[in-house]
C-alpha cells in the first residue's frame, strides 16, 4: 500500500509541475525563460559529456603587476590524459581573480580535457584565455555516412 501512496503522489507533482510549466509558457516571459533554459541547459550537458576533468599541477605561475596591462599573467601547468600521456599546456590569464591569486606552483588544479582531443584543455574560474572549442567525437566521414 505504501508503493501505491508514494506514485500517485509522484503523478500528482507531475501533473501540478506540468500545469505550472504550461501556464507559465504562455506569457511571453515564460517562452524566453524556457528558451533559455533549453538552451543553455543544453549547453551544459553538452559540455559535461564531451569532457573529462582529470588533476593538473602547476609548473609556472607568472603575474603581471602593471595595473595598464592587457593580462594579469600566465599559468603553465602539467596533467595526464585518459590514455595515461603527460601533456603541458598553456593559458593566459586575461584578468585577475581570487582563484589565480592564490595559485602558486605545485598546486593542484582540475583540467577539462575534451575527449575527442587531449591536447585540447580548459581551465574554468582563473580569468584564462580559452580559444579551442571542443569538437565533436564524430568526424566529418562518421557524418556523411549517417
Amino acid at each position: 500500500m505504501g508503493k501505491k501512496l508514494l506514485g500517485c503522489g509522484c503523478l500528482g507533482l507531475l501533473l501540478i509541475g506540468g500545469a505550472l510549466a504550461y501556464f507559465v509558457t504562455q506569457t511571453e516571459s515564460g517562452q524566453w525563460l524556457g528558451a533559455l533554459i533549453l538552451l543553455y541547459g543544453g549547453i551544459i550537458v553538452g559540455g559535461a559529456v564531451m569532457h573529462d576533468t582529470v588533476p593538473g599541477v602547476i609548473t609556472e605561475v607568472k603575474r603581471i603587476e602593471n595595473p595598464t596591462a592587457i593580462q594579469a599573467g600566465s599559468i603553465r601547468f602539467r596533467y595526464e590524459d585518459a590514455s595515461g600521456t603527460t601533456r603541458t599546456g598553456f593559458r593566459r590569464v586575461m584578468y585577475s581573480t581570487s582563484k589565480f591569486e592564490a595559485l602558486d606552483v605545485g598546486d593542484e588544479i582540475a583540467v577539462w580535457v575534451c575527449k575527442s582531443d587531449p591536447a585540447i584543455v580548459k581551465l574554468v574560474g582563473y580569468g584564462t584565455h580559452e580559444p579551442d572549442q571542443c569538437p565533436s567525437s564524430n568526424t566529418e566521414e562518421e557524418l556523411s555516412a549517417n
